[in-house]
């Protein structure tokens, strides 16, 4: 008897651990499919916030603006897309299209010429034909580099040498993971 109820204690338990997914489905069933749809990025939006330690100075071009940080995303978004052969030539062609908003807190170190770790959220809405097929989000972390790069992207950091150039190498960072994710939704 109690066998019996600590097997269906674990049962349920093993349902809902392996029930938690990333991913929402609006449209049941999905019609994307895992590792195999293709997307055409419609639109992207990146929310740019100046954190601790800015100091701007009028006519200062040291970062990019919002506008810059948008071609960078775009660019590095479809390149990833591209790499995975996920990427569609125009909406028409692609088995859905996604809209991606990005908040991207920059921070800075004291004196702010000289970049900490950004703080990030996203949101990306997949759709076919204006109606909503499935969206994922992750909100409130920081890049996260492999262990051994991660630990030299701190030390630069940490010694005030993490600057424009290198938050490109964020961005990349970033797209891929959001690609990464977008590869995996779908059946």
């Amino acid at each position: 008897m109690a066998i019996n109820k600590l097997f269906i204690v674990f049962i349920a338990f093993l349902t809902i651990s392996c029930s938690n997914s990333p991913y929402v489905y609006d449209e049941k069933p999905t019609p994307l499919k895992k590792e195999q749809s293709i997307y055409y990025l419609d639109e992207l939006t990146v929310n740019l916030t100046l954190g601790d330690g800015a100091n701007v100075r009028d006519g200062d071009s040291s970062f990019s603006n919002q506008e810059e940080m948008e071609k960078q995303f775009k660019n590095y978004i479809n390149r990833a897309l591209k790499e995975k052969n996920i990427l569609a030539p125009n909406s028409s062609s692609a088995d859905a299209t996604i809209k991606i908003i990005i908040d991207y807190k920059r921070n800075f170190n004291y004196g702010g010429k000289a970049l900490n770790k950004p703080l990030l959220s996203h949101r990306v809405n997949i759709y076919k034909n204006a109606k909503k097929l499935a969206h994922f989000a992750d909100s409130n972390y920081t890049t996260k580099y492999s262990y051994l790069k991660d630990l030299a992207v701190n030390a630069e950091i940490a010694a005030f040498r993490w600057g424009a150039d290198d938050e490109l190498k964020d961005i990349r960072l970033i797209s891929d993971s959001i690609v990464n994710d977008l590869y995996q939704i779908g059946q």
